[in-house]
């Protein structure tokens, strides 16, 4: 069965990296948290014009389901994780160098995004805003192996509304999703990443609430070198730029928080 599962990891890998068996050594092969779609790809480019000889693929996805591809096969060369706990399973599990350790790369941070439309104030009311009868449904990426949805729920907890609001939570299967669920109207307010809120067509079409760090744990993203794939030098390289001044100016364009040494 195990077999089987890793070969169904493969193809389905192989589907969405056409080539990437056949990739080139220059090639780097990323998986990375929902959340880091937007610094990454920014970082991304700025990181080629650098460095011509490397050409970085990148794939976005919950960590919980990112954790389960390469777990079974999927040949990354490494993982951008939104918390520490995924990393570390694959480091027990032997799917990276010895020398390598998972690091913490960034702090992230939640906000409650509501369209512009909506007569409701996120910001003045904060998450009290939510057991308003008007909000029939609220996106939250899905806690069962999104740490931002866990982030998410704490925070309803928090503030004590969760109970009258559990029954409108739709889950998405990542914080994109998540957002999309919200922008496109199948939701009148979003809890997820403060990253997606601070994406240029967020901004534009709606307000956020950034909620106060102390309403969930922290959320740690890390990453890890994996043995996986096949360019652990190129991997390292980017890994070097993500942690760089340049790479830290993206991250806090985004609303993401230095990590604090380990």
């Amino acid at each position: 069965m195990k077999i089987l599962l890793r070969f169904i990891f493969f193809i389905g890998f192989v589907l969405l990296f056409p080539g990437a068996s056949q990739a080139a050594s220059s090639s780097v092969l990323v998986a990375a948290a929902s959340s880091m779609k937007f610094p990454l790809d920014e970082m991304i480019v700025a990181f080629e014009r650098g460095h011509p000889e490397i050409d970085v693929k990148i794939s976005y996805a919950s960590s919980g389901a990112l954790f389960s591809q390469i777990k079974n096969g999927a040949p990354f060369d490494i993982f951008f994780s939104a918390d520490e706990l995924y990393p570390g399973e694959l480091k027990k599990l032997n799917l990276a160098p010895p020398v390598e350790k998972t690091e913490i790369y960034a702090l992230g941070q939640i906000a409650l995004w509501m369209p512009k439309g909506s007569t409701k104030k996120p910001a003045i009311e904060g998450l009290e805003v939510l057991s308003s009868e008007e909000i029939r449904k609220i996106s939250i990426a899905n806690p069962r192996h999104a740490p931002y949805g866990r982030a998410a729920i704490q925070a309803l907890q928090k503030a004590g509304v969760y109970e009258r609001v559990k029954e409108r939570l739709v889950f998405g299967e990542n914080v994109s999703q998540a957002a999309q669920f919200v922008s496109t109207g199948a939701a009148q307010a979003g809890l997820f990443a403060y990253s997606m809120a601070l994406a240029p067509a967020m901004k534009k079409a709606g307000v956020h609430w950034r909620v106060p760090s102390q309403y969930y744990d922290p959320i740690q993203h890390a990453r890890l070198i994996l043995k996986t794939g096949s360019n652990v030098a190129g991997a390292r390289e980017f890994a070097k730029f993500v942690a760089s001044a340049h790479g830290a100016v993206i991250l806090k364009k985004y609303g993401f928080l230095e990590a604090q040494p380990q």
